[in-house]
């Protein structure tokens, strides 16, 4: 383990069973939103000689009860920035760009099963919204117009997408994909619900 906490920066050296070695770089993000998230893995990325995986960890709301509960984990299909639009009469005209998620699907399905029994669900459908807003109406009008874009539309956060770009830009071979503790439910309570509710993820 090589640990530079000040900069909010962790490496973890493992050998693989196979015998070849293997890192793990964690970097901790020290404010929200998606131009400081892309920012920083960009600048981190830079100093990766190769990276085979660029994985967004961290908290979104779930915006589909049915679909997504307090404390369930969530691996999205998708995740789309959604801030991109054109100024017109009424509301604006959102022009999303979606990241396509590169997910390890057989090893989530074997994680699927072992925590089936557990007292929460993993996910791994569904489009997770990723933008600079911190969303606390699930019935707000910008939901709506996120769910006319994708109807498997299921969760909100503000990290994810930046991170996708900086991957998609810095490091093109890298697969990509996100990882969500759901932690409330989008709706204004998050900081007055049990935190109990919140830990679980």
């Amino acid at each position: 383990l090589v640990d530079n906490s000040v900069a909010g920066l962790c490496k973890y050296e493992m050998l693989l069973p196979d015998t070849r070695a293997a890192c793990i770089h964690v970097r901790r993000l020290h404010r929200q939103g998606n131009m400081f998230a892309g920012i920083s893995t960009a600048d981190w990325l830079r100093t990766v000689a190769e990276c085979r995986f660029v994985i967004s960890f961290g908290i979104a709301g779930t915006i589909d009860r049915n679909e997504l509960q307090v404390g369930d984990v969530f691996v999205p299909s998708h995740v789309i920035y959604y801030e991109l639009s054109r100024e017109q009469e009424g509301l604006p005209a959102l022009r999303p760009e979606p990241f396509r998620c590169q997910r390890p699907e057989l090893a989530l399905t074997q994680v699927r099963r072992d925590f089936a029994t557990g007292d929460f669900t993993l996910s791994i459908t569904g489009a997770l919204a990723s933008g600079e807003k911190l969303v606390d109406k699930p019935d707000s009008e910008l939901v709506a117009q996120l769910r006319l874009i994708n109807q498997h539309l299921f969760a909100v956060e503000m990290e994810a997408g930046g991170v996708a770009a900086a991957a998609a830009h810095v490091a093109p071979t890298a697969h990509f994909f996100a990882v969500k503790g759901i932690s409330d439910n989008a709706d204004g309570t998050k900081k007055t619900g049990p935190s109990g509710e919140q830990s679980k993820n």
